[in-house]
């Protein structure tokens, strides 16, 4: 095989492929595969767990194919990647060599036939704005517990479709988070779920620009399409998911609208203090004063934010991340906070109830 390449379009190719490489115990799936013919060049990734395949242009003078050792490879063409030169690559079944300019790297490669074959995309069922699907996958994932998770249901990202909408769900035992996202079905009266591995599929839709892309469902995993990328992850088998939405759906006595970027600013800057304890919202009639620490240890912080009340004041104490979280999840300039009673649940929603993030505070000291 004989290729030149553009390098920077090349080392972004090898990084995301990287993402689906395996570790040490099955060393052919520590590798990426590289094929050429014709104009182009294909890269394959696999590690029983996710797929992918992806093409991108190429001079090829001698179409074949070799495996590379993933990881090498990436840090190799990082390092070429501003070169303004071609980059040009050599392969025997033995090893490859890569020259950039100056540069001139040999690996040794892996053995090709060895790698297994792809699994096979699952069948499409409609298609959806890569934006969407990068906002609502970041926005539920951090509701997950993928590390040492009590239910097998919280290491997922669950998509329930429904017509021509898709919720997003992530969940742990204190909290859930759900997006709602518009899309393109395949048949109008979809009605379908599957819940795919939040770490892995976290870092899959990041891969997807702008553009649609294709979603495909099958009982055993879950695939991403766009025109030049298709990635593949294995469905977990979760027979009962929790119904998740009386309670999202159910209305709050008391609710607080405040600006998103004014609360999350003033909770980053307080938390500064917090020494790993919890965080205090003060609600008042018509503010909220946010605290944290206490002069005994580093010190203390405090700041105050505007906002409207719809019920009682109360004060609300919350381990750091499970505040921050639910704030950055709200895209939209205002932010909606139902309450209930100190220590129990809160729902804090976006104007436009898209997105929701359930909640349950620390224990009123």
């Amino acid at each position: 095989m004989k290729i030149s390449v553009e390098p920077s379009l090349f080392a972004d190719l090898v990084a995301r492929a990287g993402h689906h490489t395996s570790g040490p115990i099955e060393p052919v799936l520590a590798g990426l595969l590289l094929e050429a013919d014709g104009a182009t060049m294909t890269v394959s990734a696999f590690n029983r767990e996710s797929s992918f395949r992806a093409t991108m242009p190429a001079e090829v003078a001698e179409p074949g194919k070799t495996l590379l050792p993933g990881r090498l490879l990436a840090d190799a063409a990082k390092g070429l990647a501003k070169r303004h030169d071609f980059l040009q690559m050599a392969s025997t079944t033995a090893e490859t060599t890569i020259t950039c300019g100056s540069a001139v790297m040999t690996i040794r490669a892996l053995p090709a036939d060895d790698f297994p074959a792809l699994p096979q995309p699952a069948a499409a069922v409609g298609t959806v704005d890569a934006a969407d699907l990068r906002d609502a996958v970041s926005q539920v994932a951090p509701a997950c517990k993928p590390e040492k998770p009590v239910k097998p249901e919280h290491a997922v990202v669950r998509m329930d479709i429904d017509g021509d909408e898709i919720t997003w769900v992530g969940a742990d035992n204190y909290r859930m988070a759900t997006r709602i996202t518009p899309w393109n079905p395949g048949t109008p009266d979809a009605r379908l779920a599957a819940h795919v591995p939040v770490r892995a599929f976290r870092d899959m839709v990041k891969d997807f620009g702008k553009g649609s892309v294709t979603l495909g469902v099958s009982d055993t995993l879950v695939s991403l399409a766009s025109a030049e990328q298709t990635v593949t992850i294995g469905q977990y088998q979760i027979d009962e998911y929790t119904d998740y939405k009386p309670r999202l759906a159910k209305p709050l006595p008391t609710t607080v609208t405040v600006e998103t970027e004014a609360l999350l600013e003033a909770v980053k800057r307080v938390v500064l203090f917090a020494e790993n304890q919890d965080v205090t919202l003060d609600i008042g009639p018509d503010e909220i004063s946010v605290h944290a620490g206490d002069i005994a240890g580093v010190g203390r912080g405090a700041d105050t934010v505007p906002c409207e009340v719809g019920g009682d004041t109360m004060t609300l104490r919350f381990q750091p991340p499970f505040l921050i979280d639910g704030l950055e999840g709200v895209h939209t300039e205002k932010t909606v906070i139902g309450m209930t009673a100190p220590g129990r649940y809160i729902l804090i929603s976006s104007t436009d109830q898209a997105f929701k993030y359930l909640a349950v505070p620390l224990r009123a000291r």
